[in-house]
């Protein structure tokens, strides 16, 4: 599966893999264990900071590059913003959450009375620790 999706992600870049062992510096040698394995039918991977270099070189995430998810990156944003949820980024990629609640009646007036007044503003901003300018602190 590993060198699959690795050959896959060479041929769109219009590259060879043993060109991108030299770029970012893995040995031929690894490349073309993985290749001799992946024939034999084993699905012999990189160690995780090979695997981290390659996907770096791609632009994708090690799960991806691993086959552990189908989706790459970009796919799972758009899936995100389609469904209009934020994307935290942690430990094992972009995690979408629900949307925040509404604003209630009496936000909305408070934010348009923000709006409408210029003191009021001044001293929001000065309660919040926002103001943009020295005059104003």
């Amino acid at each position: 599966m590993f060198f699959k999706i690795f050959e896959e992600l060479c041929a769109q870049k219009g590259v060879t893999p043993t060109r991108v062992s030299t770029e970012i510096g893995i040995s031929k040698g690894s490349v073309s264990y993985w290749k001799k394995r992946y024939k034999e039918g084993v699905d012999a991977k990189p160690d995780l900071n090979t695997a981290q270099k390659i996907a770096d070189y791609f632009g994708i995430s090690v799960d991806v590059l691993l086959g552990r998810t189908h989706s790459p990156l970009a796919e799972l944003m758009e899936q995100a913003a389609a469904q209009q949820t934020k994307l935290v980024l942690n430990d094992s990629g972009f995690i979408p959450f629900d949307t925040p609640d509404p604003l209630s009646d009496k936000e909305l007036l408070l934010i348009e009375a923000y709006r409408r007044n210029p003191d009021a503003q001044v001293f929001v901003d000065r309660l919040l620790g926002i103001a943009e300018n020295k005059d104003e602190t």
